[in-house]
């Protein structure tokens, strides 16, 4: 996919990168970046290991491509998410490769300012 960057944003809702079969290599880079209000609880590209789902976040970097070869390689600067009174829902910041051996995430940077996001999860729920 080459480099996709995206700098001195704010937005509202889930900034959300994943990639799938067919995407070898992906280099991301994101400098400045605040994202008010999102709702990212019901997407449904979710991690399961260890009997858990992990929610996506309002900044979401996935990589959901399976293959031994497919790698995303990030920078993340200057991120932030929700406010003290108005956290987003779901995870703040996601991060992800597809497994132990493949689909991976080289995270190159992450520096982020104030993060405030709940999870809501459900009473009793493994998620």
């Amino acid at each position: 996919m080459g480099t996709l960057t995206l700098a001195n944003l704010a937005v509202t809702g889930q900034v959300s990168i994943i990639t799938r079969t067919g995407t070898d290599q992906l280099n991301l880079v994101v400098d400045g970046l605040h994202i008010a209000a999102c709702d990212a609880r019901r997407y449904s590209e979710q991690p399961q290991k260890y009997g858990v789902n992990v929610y996506q976040g309002a900044l979401t970097v996935y990589n959901f491509n399976g293959d031994v070869h497919s790698r995303i390689i990030a920078s993340l600067s200057n991120i932030s998410v929700g406010a003290k009174n108005a956290p987003v829902l779901g995870s703040g910041i996601f991060v992800s490769g597809f497994g132990d051996q493949a689909g991976q995430v080289e995270l190159d940077t992450l520096t982020t300012g104030e993060v405030h996001s709940t999870g809501m999860c459900p009473t009793a729920r493994p998620t």
